[in-house]
């Protein structure tokens, strides 16, 4: 099915893999640029903020989903090679929360809560960990928001969009890293070979949308649904076949969304 890797400080993080990897690029921390100005100076630009302000500013946005997220650093037993997620509506109100293990101790745990205000997270978060029962040590914690969105066009003029800025994040789970990194690097190339962008992360922007469908039609189920769905994908039979073959499972969900 995939993959998993570390966020975050850890040493064997993927942040950090990527950030020993330009230890000889000169970065500019604690910086608020111009991108304006920044168009004017320079051949090229990419936004890659995590942040939906620039292409909304130009009308190149549209929020698939808003979420609030809460999440903490919790201690316990933990499988190091597998992540939960949780889809209960009554405390995600159709958004997610997973467990990722650091390692066999530590891990993080997070609550993403669909379209509500942030004042209301914590009564969310509460009711998390009393219906999962969690009796895990909470180290510490934090709350952030994270919107998704689709963007159109991701080049204007000498102005490239890639990551979060550029859509590049699941809207169903929420998962970012492996498109957000990909846009980057086909942005990159783009501005070395003069490739057409639209053409080179056209792959990407059809699985996001593939999946962007599959979340509008999840968010109609209601947790009786979810629990059947989840029961199917366990008959044998059905799980040898999504874990053990090479079946693009996303593409065969998104055809019998559109035949449904």
């Amino acid at each position: 099915m995939g993959y998993l890797v570390i966020r975050g400080q850890l040493e064997n993080s993927i942040d950090n893999q990527i950030s020993d990897s330009l230890k000889n690029t000169h970065i500019l921390f604690d910086h608020a640029p111009d991108w304006q100005k920044l168009t004017k100076v320079y051949d090229y630009v990419v936004v890659a903020t995590a942040r939906k302000d620039i292409p909304a500013s130009l009308g190149l946005w549209q929020d698939t989903v808003s979420t609030s997220i809460m999440g903490a650093i919790v201690l316990g037993s933990f499988d190091e090679n597998t992540l939960s997620i949780w889809l209960n509506n009554d405390y995600t109100n159709k958004g997610y929360a997973y467990l990722a293990p650091y390692n066999s101790k530590r891990a993080s745990l997070v609550l993403c809560v669909a379209n509500i205000d942030t004042e209301q997270l914590p009564a969310y978060w509460k009711k998390f960990f009393t219906i999962e029962k969690f009796n895990f040590t909470v180290v510490e914690e934090f709350q952030t928001t994270l919107t998704a969105g689709l963007v159109y066009p991701h080049k204007v003029k000498n102005l490239y969009f890639a990551g979060v800025s550029g859509g590049f994040i699941d809207p169903l789970l929420g998962m970012g890293a492996f498109p957000s990194i990909a846009s980057g690097v086909i942005a990159a190339r783009s501005t070395i070979y003069h490739l057409d962008y639209e053409k080179e992360i056209s792959f990407l922007i059809n699985l996001i949308k593939k999946v962007n469908n599959i979340r509008n039609a999840f968010i109609k189920l209601n947790n009786t649904d979810i629990n059947r769905l989840i029961a199917i994908l366990g008959l044998p039979g059905v799980q040898q076949l999504i874990y053990r073959t090479k079946i693009n499972v996303i593409d065969h969900i998104h055809s019998l969304i559109n035949l449904w």
